[in-house]
């Protein structure tokens, strides 16, 4: 996703959507420290590639929410 994806949403739609990458971001870290903090068990390396890329993007997303909201506050 772009900054032009999310430049025509409300400030509070902005600020939802903001929660809820976070709120993933933070359960897909979880998730990965479960799985890949199994003993014992061959863990592949391209899940850990998987994971750092899934949470790249939404790191990248809520930077552009988040710039997005700043230049909204700019224009008020």
């Amino acid at each position: 996703m772009n900054k032009k994806d999310f430049e025509g949403m409300e400030r509070e739609e902005l600020n939802n959507l903001l929660a809820k990458k976070k709120e993933k971001y933070q359960e897909i870290e979880e998730e990965k420290n479960f799985v890949l903090g199994q003993s014992g068990r061959h863990i592949p390396g391209t899940l850990r590639r998987e994971y750092k890329i899934e949470l790249q993007q939404i790191e990248e997303q809520i930077e552009t929410i988040r710039e997005v909201l700043l230049e909204n506050n700019k224009q008020t």
